[in-house]
C-alpha cells in the first residue's frame, strides 16, 4: 500500500471511466479500495447505433453500481475532426448516463495528470530508443503505438501492484489509474 493511501482519509465512492467510441472500461473505488470493474463493449452499424447502445448499457451499469462522483477520461487531442465529433457523441451519451441526480459530482481527468500521479510519467529517450531497436522495420505509427502500449503494460503493473489484482485489459487498467486520480481530486478537493 503506498504511502499516499496510508495517510489521507477518503470517504467517497468513485467511479474511473475510459471511454472510446468502442467500449467504456470503469473501476469503482469505495474508500481507494476497488469494488467493481470491467468494460463494457458498444455495439452498432453506425455511430448513433453505438449512441444508442451506449446510452442503454451505461445506464444500465449506473444502476447496478453505487457511486458518489464519476472521474471521466477527457478526450485527448485528435487531428481528425470527424473523430472528434464521434467520441464527443459517445462521451456526451456516457456522462448523460452516468448521472445518478444533480448532487454526482463529475472530473475531468487529463490523461497525463492520472499517469503521472500513479507514477507512469511520459517514455524517456531511452526508453522509446529500446522500444524502436526491439522493433527494427516497423513504421513511425507502429512504433508511436507499440510506445503508447509500453505504458500502458505499465499502468497494468502499477494496479498489480497497488491492488493486487491482475488486469489483462489496458483500458481497464486506466480506469484504475483515473479511479484512483478522481478519489484524490475529490477527497482533497485538488
Amino acid at each position: 500500500m503506498s504511502k499516499d493511501m496510508q495517510t489521507r482519509q477518503v470517504s467517497e465512492k468513485v467511479l474511473g471511466v475510459d471511454c472510446s467510441t468502442n467500449n467504456l472500461a470503469w473501476c469503482l473505488l469505495h474508500n481507494d479500495v476497488p469494488v467493481s470493474y470491467g468494460k463494457i463493449e458498444f455495439e452498432g452499424n453506425d455511430i448513433f447505433d453505438k449512441i444508442k447502445d451506449a446510452s442503454i448499457k451505461v445506464k444500465s451499469l449506473k444502476d447496478l453500481l453505487d457511486y458518489d462522483s464519476v472521474a471521466f477520461e477527457g478526450a485527448v487531442f485528435v487531428n481528425s475532426p470527424k473523430t472528434a465529433t464521434l467520441l464527443a457523441y459517445v462521451y456526451g451519451a456516457s456522462i448523460g448516463a452516468l448521472m445518478k441526480n444533480k448532487s454526482t459530482k463529475m472530473i475531468t481527468v487529463v490523461p497525463v495528470a492520472w499517469q503521472a500521479f500513479i507514477g507512469n510519467k511520459p517514455l524517456t529517450k531511452m526508453e522509446k530508443l529500446s522500444v524502436n531497436s526491439m522493433n527494427p522495420g516497423k513504421s513511425e505509427s507502429w512504433l508511436k503505438n507499440e510506445q503508447r502500449n509500453y505504458r500502458k503494460r505499465r499502468t497494468a503493473s502499477w494496479v498489480k501492484r497497488q491492488f493486487g489484482i491482475e488486469v489483462s485489459d489496458y483500458d481497464v487498467a486506466d480506469a484504475f489509474g483515473i479511479a484512483y486520480y478522481g478519489s484524490y481530486k475529490v477527497n482533497s478537493n485538488g
